[in-house]
């Protein structure tokens, strides 16, 4: 996805930033659940692969602007690569339609091999402005 095409706007991913601190992923999938979004977050992903990747694609922002880290759930070490190397991760193990996520249980370690984290000493992320 390029800017021009980007699922959300600055704004909203600031908003995720700040409302999905401290939470796991289901957090920020939450975002992307109901097609078309719900309040504050509206988009016009429709389709569970549209919505996929607009999550995919905000997860991405959130390690390039060092909102979070992710590590692995097998011994906690922190996943090493470029932020799309670790999206690519969980873009791998996704599941292909809404029922493979279990109502949100997919993000935890029985499905996901990753898991995420918000906080860590000298962190200092830097700020979704235009």
């Amino acid at each position: 996805m390029t800017t021009d095409d980007a699922p959300l706007s600055q704004e909203d991913l600031q908003y995720i930033a700040g409302t999905s601190d401290w939470q796991e992923l289901d957090s920020v999938w939450d975002n992307f659940d109901t097609p078309g979004g719900m309040k504050p977050i509206l988009h016009n992903l429709q389709t569970f692969v549209e919505r996929r990747d607009g999550f995919l694609w905000t997860l991405e922002r959130l390690l390039q602007h060092g909102h979070i880290r992710l590590l692995w759930w097998t011994d906690k070490s922190l996943v090493t690569g470029t932020p799309e190397e670790q999206v690519d991760i969980i873009r791998q193990a996704f599941p292909e339609d809404d029922e493979g996520m279990e109502e949100g249980l997919w993000f935890y370690p029985v499905g996901c091999p990753v898991g995420v984290i918000w906080q860590w000493p000298g962190r200092n992320p830097i700020p979704f402005t235009e």
